[in-house]
């Protein structure tokens, strides 16, 4: 049961309170999960992903040399 509410708990965006509810309690703002999203290596996107922080130097480019794009 313990493993089951860490994926239903939610963050209000707003006030930043955690409930186990779709809409805050307290400002009536639609809550999200607090978690971030899964990352695979394989994902449908990663090479935009990769260019973009490639070309604007957000990462060393030696970081990046296993992966092609």
């Amino acid at each position: 049961m313990r493993s089951s509410l860490r994926w239903r708990i939610k963050k209000c965006p707003k006030c930043g309170e955690y409930t186990l509810k779709d809409i805050c309690p307290t400002c009536k703002v639609k809550t999200k999960s607090p978690q971030p999203p899964r990352f695979s290596p394989k994902e449908e996107f990663s090479q935009y992903r990769i260019a973009y922080k490639l070309k604007y130097k957000v990462c060393r480019s030696r970081d990046l040399e296993s992966v092609k794009i």
